[in-house]
């Protein structure tokens, strides 16, 4: 018995784990959103130097965003990469 509810704790924690990824994936998103400032995807696109499409799976949380993009992206829209961490300066 002991065992059955060992295993299910780790289901459990994994399932919190990627709960709490996939918030702040899209937490990513909603800060790149007000980071925008009504600027489009394909301005940012342009002026970051990352396709447009892996710009919407970025901000749509489909995918995670790389360091290197993250300073691509905060430059290009003249803000502190930290922002876009949780807890960042917003």
């Amino acid at each position: 018995m002991l065992r059955v509810l060992d295993e299910a704790s780790k289901v459990s924690v994994a399932a919190q784990s990627s709960r709490v990824a996939h918030d702040e994936e899209m937490a990513f998103g909603a800060v790149l959103r007000r980071a925008r400032d009504g600027r489009s995807m394909a301005w940012l696109s342009e002026k970051s130097g990352i396709k447009q499409d892996r710009l919407y799976r970025l901000s749509s949380g489909r995918t995670e965003v790389t360091l290197g993009e993250l300073g691509l992206i905060a430059d290009a829209l003249n803000v502190p990469a930290a922002m876009f961490l949780p807890g960042g300066a917003s």
